[in-house]
């Protein structure tokens, strides 16, 4: 995964929206299964087990396109632009990053299955309504991003020395996929 140096906080208005709005909202959400990735699943179809969920904002094509996984208590996910920001996003949560009451900068090391270890600032933070912290990555671009995506990877994150984040999915190419189509608008 391709990351880049964020310089400063973002701003928590637009960022607010742009992480929230996917996890909260059942408008444009679909579950990804990996099995056809040109399928549209069952809105109401939740997996048992680890999954893939798209949003897109149907009323603006190819802008608020987010892939998520989910695993146990764990998510990652991948923000593409919006109407409003121009700004990419890898994010991780889970029960073992730590809840920060406003945005910060931070270094953290983000290693991934069969890259080099990379350590760059991140904003930390924890959004409203959510029980754990949030790491947010500010990606160059999003299509570079899912150019790295591996079908099969496993993500870890460590803050000061101390690793805070774990996590492995499955089906990151039919993710990665019905991302794209998204981003073009053709959902």
């Amino acid at each position: 995964m391709i990351l880049t140096l964020s310089s400063s906080v973002l701003a928590q208005t637009p960022l607010e929206e742009q992480l929230v709005k996917p996890m909260h909202s059942n408008r444009g959400i679909s579950v990804i299964d990996g099995s056809d990735p040109d399928a549209t699943p069952d809105e109401e179809l939740i997996p048992s087990g680890p999954y893939w969920k798209l949003f897109n904002n149907p009323e603006t094509p190819s802008k608020g396109c987010s892939i998520s996984h989910f695993n146990e208590d764990n998510l990652v996910a991948y923000l593409g632009p919006t109407q409003d920001s121009q700004a990419s996003i890898f994010l991780v949560t889970g029960p073992k990053v730590p809840v920060s009451k406003k945005a910060k900068q931070v270094k953290a090391t983000l290693s991934t299955n069969g890259e080099s270890d990379q350590t760059v600032n991140v904003t930390h933070w924890t959004l409203p309504d959510f029980k754990h912290g949030v790491i947010i990555f500010t990606l160059p671009s999003i299509d570079i991003a899912l150019d790295a995506m591996e079908d099969e990877e496993g993500v870890r994150v460590s803050l000061d020395g101390k690793q805070i984040f774990e996590s492995a999915w499955t089906k990151g190419h039919a993710a990665r996929n019905k991302m794209r189509k998204c981003l073009t608008g053709k959902l």
